[in-house]
């Protein structure tokens, strides 16, 4: 159904926002990171724009639903723990994980989630780790139309195909 790879990537060093209630709702916590990370130069052509999602939406009431926005970050950027911004440091784990593109309005993205953890996973004899899936955003809702948002899904494996 969509392109998937499995590939060993690095850990990713972010400044987030964390959010709590149903996923489509997350652009207020993107919102105020584009405050936080906009006057420090951290937004721009190769800024990497992460959603960190750490349930199942088929599992969790959507009230209760946890998630993250998130930007990556170098070492350089130093993050106060104890500010009232709400930026915190966020370390994605590196490992092997599922690559999936994905093309298509974001309202679609769970269909894909769906096909990748009930189906993907599965036929390649794969299960995929407690670690939370992430998106890296290609596109914007004011870069593309709905239909042509781009996003790469990051889903961790707890193991690898068999050989």
């Amino acid at each position: 159904m969509f392109p998937l790879e499995i590939t060993e990537l690095a850990p990713v060093r972010a400044a987030s926002i964390a959010h709590t209630g149903p996923y489509a709702g997350i652009g207020a916590a993107f919102q105020g990171l584009f405050a936080w990370a906009g006057p420090r130069g951290l937004i721009g052509p190769g800024s990497r724009m992460l959603g960190v999602y750490y349930d199942s939406p088929d599992e969790v009431p959507a009230e209760h639903l946890r998630s993250a926005a998130a930007i990556e970050i170098g070492p350089e950027v130093e993050l106060d723990p104890s500010s009232e911004d709400g930026v915190r440091e966020l370390t994605l784990a590196g490992g092997i994980y599922a690559v999936v593109q994905y093309e298509g309005a974001y309202e679609r993205l769970v269909d894909a989630y769906r096909w990748i953890y009930y189906t993907a996973l599965a036929e390649r004899g794969v299960t995929p780790s407690d670690q939370p899936c992430y998106e890296l955003y290609l596109t914007t809702p004011e870069s593309a139309p709905p239909d042509q948002q781009r996003v790469v899904i990051h889903v961790p494996l707890a193991s690898t195909p068999p050989v």
